[in-house]
This record gives structure tokens, C-alpha cells and sequence, in this order.
């Protein structure tokens, strides 16, 4: 794999982990813990990873239940 296109998959991976995390992060901030949104969220963010050639688990953190 060429250097840039090894640059961008870096790149496209960590803009998909930054919007995981700040839409996990936003929804447990506003207390609205909705677990079909957050499944509806992280399929999406998997298919777009997979069209780039990106495997879901690199750019997706494991799901924990949060603390009540």
C-alpha cells in the first residue's frame, strides 16, 4: 500500500473514533442513554470503516454499560 493512501485509512480511522466518541460522550452528558441510537451510531461508523477497507474493531471502542 502506497505511503498516502496508508496516511489516509490513518486518517479516515481516527476521524471515525473522534465521532464515536463525541457522540457517546454528548449523549452521556445530556443523561439521554439511548441504546438503539447507540447501536444505529456504531453500525453506521462500521459500514463507513468498512468501505474504506477499515476493520470496525480499530476504529470502535468495546461497548460498556454505563454507570448508574
Amino acid at each position: 500500500m502506497p505511503e498516502s493512501d496508508l496516511l489516509l485509512t490513518r486518517h479516515i480511522a481516527a476521524a471515525l473514533t473522534a465521532a464515536w466518541h463525541s457522540m457517546h460522550e454528548t449523549q452521556a452528558a445530556t443523561g439521554a442513554h439511548d441504546a438503539a441510537f447507540l447501536a444505529g451510531a456504531r453500525t453506521a461508523l462500521a459500514t463507513v470503516a468498512l468501505v474504506f477497507g477499515i476493520e470496525p474493531a480499530r476504529v470502535l471502542p468495546e461497548l460498556t454499560e454505563p454507570k448508574r
